[in-house]
């Protein structure tokens, strides 16, 4: 049996009211060589019945018999039921546009130094509206345009992820040479895989909006803006930023910040203090400034390396003295921690003026349907009798009193 050209990985848990139109979109696609893999982390939802209910051949359901919170798509990729070789991503709330994959895998096809093609997504929210509130986090942060990958490093680390995962298509190969995702992230598993994609691979994003992302109500995306999920990605940067120390290619990470200055005979051991260096002249991440601090420290604290580093980098146990004492890392967090509770606060104002705004239209459509009602020949042609109805039951009630 032939190989499909794309396998695309749907993963999905309790997404019940979204489920549906999210599988809908795959198998209504322009391009029709997939095979559509939906993996279920043992919903508790109507979704499994859903998912069950397709009897496209393309469809392959799969669950799994306990709640887990691992990372679905490792699982699938592991399993060796992907027969693809591009790999597409989806996500059990979101939605494609028709050509998304047409347009991927033409791109995909004509050059050949791409690792992936990811494309612009639009935010809509529960109802599949675009979201109504311009100045929301995901208002415009898919809007990428096209830039070297020496360019994506920089704006991964000076203002965070600008790729949409669901929008994905992935070649086989690139997850064979990057591996999988990393399984103790979980705010910011796709971002480090990005930072791990753009330091060997070209990207491509299609400038259309081709992906629909649902942003769910009070913040309940895994990403959403919650304080459970700011603490997690508190702890993750680290982990995540870790990924720039692990670049091959120094001159890709100098092109990348050239703040550090004009270094010469680096070799790839020198990858942590540039990358160090460059969070320090660029960086603005609270967290992201204590690992840079870390990585100077675990360096100098080596004696035998202390007057390589000074003369060559221009950085010693002095300068590690004030820049501790200068970045008030704290101060900056608990900053961060109080603008995001009022964001938090106004998000959910503007939820509840929704729900008004909803509800009063609810209101004047009933009113409208009674009017009609009320206004109708029937309702006029019934009224005597239902006057000696009223009379009847009210007779009635006047002799058992």
């Amino acid at each position: 049996m032939k190989a499909p050209a794309v396998t695309v990985i749907l993963t999905s848990f309790n997404h019940g009211r979204f489920i549906g139109p999210a599988i809908d979109s795959v198998l209504s696609q322009s391009f029709g060589d997939f095979e559509l893999i939906v993996h279920d982390d043992n919903s508790s939802d109507e979704s499994w019945d859903i998912i069950q209910s397709y009897r496209d051949p393309r469809v392959h359901p799969v669950r799994n018999q306990e709640n887990r919170r691992q990372k679905p798509i490792n699982t699938v990729l592991r399993s060796g039921q992907v027969r693809g070789e591009l790999i597409a991503i989806h996500h059990s709330d979101d939605l494609w546009l028709p050509t998304k994959l047409e347009q991927q895998v033409s791109a995909l096809a004509s050059r050949h130094e791409l690792g992936a093609v990811f494309t612009q997504a639009e935010p809509i929210d529960e109802h599949g509206l675009p979201l109504a509130s311009g100045d929301h986090n995901y208002s415009a942060v898919f809007e990428q345009n096209n830039q070297p990958r020496h360019a994506w490093l920089r704006q991964f680390l000076t203002k965070g992820n600008g790729l949409c995962h669901p929008s994905a298509l992935i070649r086989r190969s690139t997850y064979e040479r990057l591996g999988l995702y990393n399984e103790s992230l979980f705010q910011l598993a796709d971002f480090e895989m990005w930072i791990r994609l753009c330091a060997r691979f070209d990207i491509h994003v299609v400038q259309e909006k081709l992906t629909r992302f649902r942003v769910l109500a009070a913040e309940t995306n895994m990403s959403g803006d919650r304080p459970d999920a700011r603490s997690r990605l508190a702890l993750e940067w680290p982990l995540a930023l870790k990924a720039f120390t692990e670049i091959q290619d120094v001159q890709l990470l100098q092109m990348a910040f050239p703040e550090v200055g004009a270094l010469q005979d680096l070799t790839r051991d020198d990858v942590p203090l540039v990358f160090a260096l460059a969070v320090l002249a660029v960086g603005t991440q609270p967290t992201a400034r204590m690992f840079a601090l870390s990585l100077l420290q675990s360096a100098l604290a080596d004696r035998s390396r202390h007057e390589d580093i000074r003369q060559r980098f221009g950085y010693d146990m002095h300068r590690l003295f004030r820049d501790t004492g200068d970045l008030d890392v704290l101060n900056d967090i608990l900053l961060r921690e109080r603008l995001n509770l009022v964001h938090a606060r106004e998000e959910t104002i503007h939820q509840r003026e929704l729900e008004i705004i909803e509800l009063k239209h609810r209101i004047d459509a009933l009113e409208q349907h009674l009017d009609m009602v009320l206004g109708s020949r029937s309702w006029t042609l019934t009224k005597p009798l239902r006057d000696v109805t009223e009379w009847w039951a009210g007779r009635r009630s006047r002799r058992r009193g």
